[in-house]
């Protein structure tokens, strides 16, 4: 028999998911840290606020249009990159056996 949980909106999640705001926030507090400590190396940002049914609300401080297009190709392809890692080891394709004929 199998048993399925409810909680299909997942309103418990929505609580413990950040606010743009405070996202927003924690990355500014992270990079005023680095300023004060002169680790700062002067990184480009985009910043994308999407809200349904609307456009989106682009920000950055990149000079180069074709550079913000670089950017978000980057970013896309290091989350692509997390799912695949996550996805891998919820699979356990990466078990603990030393076994290299396992593909």
């Amino acid at each position: 028999m199998k048993v399925i949980e409810g909680g299909f909106g997942k309103p418990e999640e929505e609580e413990l998911r950040a606010s743009a705001s405070e996202t927003c926030q924690a990355m500014s507090d992270m990079l005023t840290e680095m300023e004060e400590e002169e680790v700062y190396t002067d990184p480009e940002c985009v910043v994308i606020l999407a809200w349904k049914g609307v456009p989106a609300l682009i920000g950055n401080n990149v000079e180069d249009l074709n550079r913000i297009a670089v950017l978000l190709d980057f970013a896309k392809a290091d989350v692509l990159g997390a799912i695949a890692v996550q996805e891998a080891e919820e699979t356990g394709i990466y078990g603990d056996d030393d076994d290299d004929t396992v593909h």
